[in-house]
């Protein structure tokens, strides 16, 4: 990450971590997938954007993964930003995206609100600020051992090798 780009990610990662021990009780509302709604308020004031645009990644890290560990959700990372890269789109275009990440299929303000009462909240904001791991050798896709989605088979007929990481196969070229 150039200097200029870190230095504006560590002032919103330090806004995130400060506004995070204020946030009011969460407040539910179904909004629907890959929909924001225009106005959010954040400590009683209203939310930047960006800041917003952060807080759903951070949420699709301890929603799709809390439960793994920091690995896993370093793992999860990695594929957000391997599309990010591969499809040209911000990590917030690729979380929201419909049908991407089964976390936010009830609605995407929910689900964020959710992940602020996850204990895990605070790792992967520090997960995403960090520099990128690669466990997954450059995964784009991964699904959980219970399922076995077409997709998955169409990848591997494709040449994807996978790599299992705690409860996740991910899938890479």
């Amino acid at each position: 990450m150039q200097l200029l780009e870190k230095s504006r990610f560590d002032q919103k990662y330090k806004y995130i971590m400060e506004a995070m021990d204020a946030t009011p009780p969460a407040v539910y509302f179904n909004v629907p997938p890959a929909q924001v709604q225009s106005v959010n308020t954040f400590n009683g004031s209203a939310q930047s954007d960006e800041m917003r645009q952060l807080e759903t990644v951070v949420a699709c890290l301890v929603l799709e993964a809390g439960g793994e560990g920091t690995v896993g959700m370093e793992a999860v990372n990695e594929v957000i930003h391997n599309r990010s890269k591969k499809q040209k789109k911000s990590l917030y275009q690729i979380v929201t995206a419909h049908k991407q990440f089964s976390c936010f299929n009830g609605g995407i303000y929910a689900a964020v609100q959710q992940a602020k009462n996850h204990p895990k909240w605070t790792e992967a904001t520090r997960i995403l600020k960090n520099e990128l791991t690669n466990h997954t050798r450059g995964a784009e896709h991964y699904h959980t051992l219970s399922i076995h989605p077409s997709w998955g088979k169409e990848l591997l007929k494709r040449g994807a090798k996978t790599i299992t990481i705690k409860h996740h196969i991910f899938y890479h070229f």
